[in-house]
């Protein structure tokens, strides 16, 4: 099979390139096998929101259908259901370190409140549920193999700042300037 593209069909795909880019670094962002990503969720879908909302008057028509179709698609899967407050992504992001001083960008005081009221109540009624045991070859573990994940969850972390610092752009300057 040849594929025989016209000059206008390329540049479409180059016009359209910075917005798959964006949507390919949110992919491995939320992709991680070695450390918690599920925290990180709604901050990212919020960060494409905001780059996608932003047209330039240089974009085509087809990129603005195309920014508008993932705009919407976010909305319907994401940010529609922020409100419910069984939200795992929300309770997630409350009880993640990082965000304990971010003032919930999106979330309205009453229902941050209803997350932590929620979170406690599952604590106290898991409290009283039978801990499985450990299985005891996790338990002897090697101490060496420990600092061995943790140096490769660390060395991925670093990698993934450069694709955090194009996503978020604005937030890691500003986080930086504090």
């Amino acid at each position: 099979m040849h594929l025989d593209l016209k000059d206008e069909k390329w540049s479409l795909m180059e016009e359209i390139l910075p917005t798959l880019n964006l949507l390919k670094i949110a992919n491995t962002l939320v992709c991680g096998e070695k450390y918690v990503t599920i925290s990180d969720v709604l901050s990212i879908v919020v960060a494409l929101f905001d780059k996608f909302s932003n047209d330039s008057e240089d974009d085509s028509a087809v990129l603005k259908n195309f920014k508008n179709a993932l705009i919407t698609g976010l909305n319907t899967r994401f940010i529609n259901k922020i409100e419910e407050s069984n939200n795992l992504y929300l309770k997630t992001m409350a009880v993640d370190p990082r965000f304990k001083d971010i003032n919930f960008f999106f979330v309205t005081f009453e229902l941050r409140q209803k997350i932590y009221a929620d979170i406690c109540e599952e604590i106290k009624s898991n409290k009283n549920r039978e801990q499985p045991h450990l299985d005891p070859e996790y338990k002897n573990a090697e101490v060496g193999e420990e600092k061995k994940q943790k140096q490769r969850c660390e060395e991925k972390m670093k990698t993934n700042k450069k694709e955090l610092q194009e996503l978020f752009g604005s937030i890691s300057e500003s986080e930086e300037q504090v």
